[in-house]
């Protein structure tokens, strides 16, 4: 620029201008999930950078950015209780000299999860096998591509492996005792996943019995049997097995220490018997009682002989005979 007046031009002046553009998104793109699952945490979004950017401003129509705001990248959260929503994402560059003209935008689909039943609870099983009862995918479900399966190996417990995952009423063995947790799991095509647990309890129980002594003279003895759990509803109870018609008698049956007396001569065998919810566990000991057994006198307790010999008879053979009074 230079003035002018009556006596000519004045002199140039010069000054430098550096015009600074706004951003340029006119190639940029939203990265990021097209499909998100109900409830989904910590789902990025991310544009490249856009040049001449300063500052990433991002808007959503559905969804809480976490972190990231500001930034060529963001994590959002999305509430447990939207379960179906159509939304977009948009993010707008900015620098000192304004906003970029252009708006970036990407739509997203918000899936439901899966709501899947694993069946009811079995506790009363007395053993080591279970059929269980998921609800099957219904045919809308399958014909989604849905996909229902139990995780293996159980959450908690252990079994046998599952010989068809897929199979919502598939039968399980060698259920350990006590409770084993099962996880039916099902996935929807757009990969949203959701679990329900089912427990089933097998009321057998690990179970011992003893005796203090193996072999008694007395026909007295001391058993011992495991304890019961007293955290759970377990009774105890001792019975004779043999021999039949025994009349041996116990200080406390229920008690898994035990005093039994009056046994039989010879062979004895006693049951301590665990009951869980209907569901018996025993276990047996063998006690020899060396004691003898009364001996038996056939005929008349009284023999007249007059001086002759006389042939005695009586139960106990080996035993041997003797005067109890007299010569």
């Amino acid at each position: 620029v230079y003035a002018v007046n009556a006596c000519g031009d004045g002199p140039l002046q010069y000054m430098d201008l550096v015009l600074n553009p706004l951003p340029d998104a006119s190639a940029a793109v939203i990265e990021g999930p097209d499909d998100i699952c109900q409830g989904s945490k910590g789902v990025v979004f991310t544009v490249e950078a856009i040049p001449h950017a300063e500052t990433y401003n991002w808007t959503l129509t559905v969804g809480t950015i976490v972190s990231g705001q500001g930034s060529a990248q963001i994590v959002v959260d999305f509430a447990d209780e939207v379960d179906h929503f159509n939304g977009v994402i948009s993010v707008q560059a900015e620098n000192d000299c304004g906003m970029a003209v252009d708006l970036v935008s990407k739509d997203f689909r918000v899936r439901p999860l899966p709501v899947p039943n694993a069946g009811p609870d079995q506790l009363a099983l007395c053993g080591n096998k279970v059929t269980l009862n998921a609800t099957p995918l219904t045919e809308a479900e399958l014909e989604a591509r849905a996909v229902g399966r139990w995780e293996a190996p159980p959450v908690s417990g252990t079994a046998d492996a599952i010989s068809d995952v897929t199979n919502p009423n598939v039968t399980v063995t060698g259920l350990w005792r006590g409770d084993v947790s099962f996880r039916w799991v099902v996935t929807s095509a757009y990969g949203c996943e959701s679990y329900d647990e089912v427990t089933v309890r097998n009321n057998q129980l690990l179970v011992s019995a003893w005796a203090e002594s193996a072999a008694v003279c007395n026909g007295t003895a001391q058993l011992r049997g495991t304890n019961p759990d007293a955290s759970l509803s377990v009774s105890g109870q001792w019975t004779v097995v043999e021999p039949v018609g025994s009349v041996a008698v116990f200080d406390n049956a229920t008690s898994p220490s035990a005093m039994v007396s009056n046994m039989s001569p010879g062979k004895n065998v006693f049951q301590w018997t665990l009951n869980q919810n209907g569901c018996p566990s025993p276990a047996e000991v063998v006690i020899m009682n060396n004691q003898p057994a009364d001996a038996v006198i056939y005929g008349p307790a009284v023999v007249s002989t007059c001086g002759d010999s006389v042939t005695l008879e009586a139960v106990a053979p080996g035993v041997d005979w003797g005067p109890a009074a007299g010569r």
